[in-house]
């Protein structure tokens, strides 16, 4: 199970090519308490929707497939065009939502990561 989510992953960010990554450094901001329950918010709100973008492309062009076979098989020529005309419309919009997804994580997390917490105000 691990090895298919390290080549899901590995393929969608070279398909996407996301460059920009959290590194180990970044991550030990993770101690503070504070910072753990921010992070796993935007975890939770960004990094889960570039899992559902990114499971939709990888999934869309095998939906794609089986159709454009079954209306190939019944002579449906100018309706598999326009099928495939509208799979690529989706397929780059549905890519571009998941790159989109994957860039707002990593400005979120590393904002939430690096700042800076505030001191304490004394009464």
């Amino acid at each position: 199970m691990e090895e298919s989510h390290e080549m899901k992953k590995t393929t969608l960010e070279k398909l996407f090519r996301c460059t920009d990554h959290l590194g180990k450094e970044e991550f030990a901001g993770l101690l503070n308490g504070e910072r753990f329950v921010a992070f796993n918010a935007a975890i939770n709100s960004h990094y889960r929707y570039h899992q559902s973008w990114s499971g939709l492309a990888l999934v869309m062009p095998l939906l794609w497939a089986g159709l454009i076979k079954n209306l190939l098989r019944n002579s449906h020529y100018t309706k598999s065009m326009f099928v495939s005309l509208v799979f690529i419309a989706l397929e780059v919009a549905t890519i571009l939502s998941a790159k989109s997804e994957y860039d707002n994580y990593v400005g979120r997390a590393r904002a939430i990561l690096t700042t800076q917490p505030k001191a304490k105000e004394e009464r």
